[in-house]
């Protein structure tokens, strides 16, 4: 195999602190670009003789325009570079251009910038001309420093200079440190993903790259750096051919634009071809971020420039033999638009630890389409990191299929007990963190809890307690926990004596939960059937969940429970 090319890895999404309304962000964002935007306007036309801007757009010639972070540049005419880097976008700001571009010098009329604080983003909405060799220049910045083996999923940005790679580029434009790693295609006739024979070695530089097709470059040692390809932008349809086999629903295609796109408008131009879901290697954390439409806040649907992303595919049919997805115009987006929607009733598990940096996350969600099997259209199945030894969490369905997002039907939410199966594994022994997220988006009534199987602690996840430390082996068994969701199932009586309202008791099947999230210190509890009749007496060795066998007999039962404090009473209902 030839070597050449680098590594580098994109974020896929813009995550805003989350202590704004999501109004209130709105309204800051929208006067500070406008203010930006105006200032820009003036510095131009004041200080700038050799920039001409008249009332059908800008012409560049003789001088550097800078669009600086944090700026939003908007051109309701054509745009005219005829000047060596023109025209730099910074990183972190936007420009449009709603006419035509035309590119009238070499080595970049117009340059894109990207460094480690992000990339900037040009959108054209025109025809793309170019006379006199005229080109554009658009940087990826690249990193990479999780684990021991680096692949970072790109994808080209423009179209050649060289006239002969039509809606294409040279492999050579992915090159950053001259032979220096490894470029791969994804094979579509290889349905199975956990092997990693699905990838095939590509060279020489004159390999020609479709716009639209994803790569994975990889090597073995970590860096940061930046890559530039030269070309034109293009603006209007993109079609990628994909490669379905029978069996196989896995593709992996790119972004061709010099901006990000939104995935939410991507799926429904190409619905008919594509699930709603798509997954990007992330080489930082050593694993696969996963969204999907119904599951994510809209914010993460942005797809970056230049980044390569895993798509699920709709099952191969003989009456449909030829399947095609578009780019469109339509679909580009700046990519720090500060808005998340609200999804009811989905936890969001992440993990990190360990002296690798991996990290990674299971989401679990409750909705009324949901079985307890694996639903494709609003489910995600695990990919297992390609760097061994990663760190991983996931769920089993009722299947066995193996999840990174378990969506769960809502019918019984807060009814009964739900207990989801949460698999965890590691490369290595260490101390490892849980961190909860999305808890407001339950209702106050739903308590979660986190059953640790190896120490047999029960931990009460509430936004004040949402970290759980544990420490971990990669020898361990892998169905390491549990995450219960519990309700308001239980009939409360008259309490022998009033005291803190953390103890509580519940029923689920044949047994009884004493939930203590108090300063009290549980000592017995005795249980009696409608009769009299104790069924059950003795100590709680927990200090936080005790489960307790009542009965095989349906029927309801009064459970005791005493304190260093108080002794409480309640009625639960035990269903055989």
């Amino acid at each position: 195999m030839k070597r050449f090319l680098v590594n580098f890895v994109f974020t896929s999404s813009v995550y805003p602190p989350n202590s704004e309304s999501r109004q209130g962000r709105f309204l800051k964002k929208t006067k500070a670009l406008a203010m930006k935007k105006l200032y820009t306007f003036l510095l131009l036309w004041m200080f700038i003789p050799l920039l001409s801007m008249g009332q059908f757009g800008m012409n560049i010639s003789g001088s550097h325009v800078i669009v600086h972070a944090d700026t939003y540049l908007i051109m309701d005419g054509y745009l005219t570079s005829s000047y060596t880097d023109g025209l730099t976008i910074k990183a972190d700001a936007f420009v449009t251009t709603n006419g035509n571009l035309s590119l009238n010098t070499q080595s970049g009329g117009l340059l894109v910038e990207s460094n480690s604080s992000g990339t900037g983003s040009y959108i054209v909405y025109g025809n793309v001309s170019h006379t006199g060799n005229g080109s554009a220049k658009v940087q990826s910045y690249i990193t990479g420093s999780a684990g021991s083996y680096f692949m970072h999923c790109v994808s080209a940005t423009v179209q050649d200079i060289n006239p002969l790679y039509i809606n294409s580029v040279r492999l050579q434009q992915f090159d950053m440190y001259y032979l220096d790693t490894y470029a791969w295609f994804w094979d579509g006739s290889v349905a199975d993903i956990s092997n990693g024979q699905a990838w095939v070695n590509i060279w020489p530089y004159d390999y020609e790259v479709p716009l639209g097709w994803g790569l994975a470059l990889t090597n073995d040692d970590a860096g940061a750096g930046t890559i530039e390809m030269e070309g034109y932008p293009k603006s209007g349809d993109i079609t990628f051919n994909t490669h379905y086999v029978v069996g196989n629903t896995i593709e992996l295609i790119g972004n061709p634009y010099t901006s990000p796109i939104d995935f939410t408008k991507f799926y429904s131009d190409n619905a008919g071809e594509i699930l709603n879901k798509f997954n990007i290697y992330n080489n930082d954390h050593g694993n696969y971020f996963q969204y999907v439409g119904t599951s994510h806040p809209a914010d993460s649907a942005f797809i970056q420039v230049g980044q390569g992303f895993f798509v699920n595919t709709r099952p191969w049919e003989p009456t449909h033999p030829t399947y095609i997805v578009t780019f469109k115009n339509s679909q580009k987006a700046h990519s720090n638009i500060p808005f998340r929607d609200f999804i009811p009733n989905s936890l969001h598990l992440k993990v990190k630890g360990g002296n690798n940096g991996f990290r990674d996350q299971l989401t679990i969600r409750f909705d009324e389409e949901a079985t307890s099997y694996y639903d494709e259209e609003i489910e995600a199945l695990k990919w297992r990191s390609i760097s061994e030894g990663a760190t991983m969490i996931y769920s089993i369905a009722d299947d066995d299929s193996t999840l990174a997002v378990n969506v769960l039907p809502d019918d019984n939410l807060g009814n009964v007990m739900i207990s989801v199966p949460v698999h965890f594994e590691c490369g290595e022994d260490a101390e490892y963190t849980f961190t909860f997220e999305g808890l407001e988006s339950f209702n106050g009534d739903i308590e979660i809890w986190l059953e640790d199987l190896q120490t047999q602690i029960w931990y009460s996840i509430s936004p004040g307690h949402n970290e759980y430390v544990f420490t971990a082996s990669p020898s361990a068994v892998k169905h390491r926990f549990n995450i219960h969701f519990f309700g308001p199932t239980s009939i409360f009586e008259d309490q022998t004596s009033i005291g803190d309202e953390d103890i509580k008791m519940y029923a689920f099947g044949n047994y009884a939960y004493v939930l203590n999230n108090s300063n009290e210190t549980l000592k017995k509890i005795t249980i009696h059937n409608l009769m009299g009749q104790t069924v059950h007496q003795g100590e709680l060795p927990q200090q936080t969940m005790n489960k307790i066998y009542v009965s095989g007999r349906t029927g309801y039962y009064v459970v005791s429970v005493e304190t260093n404090k108080n002794i409480y009473t309640e009625k639960v209902f035990i269903l055989k």
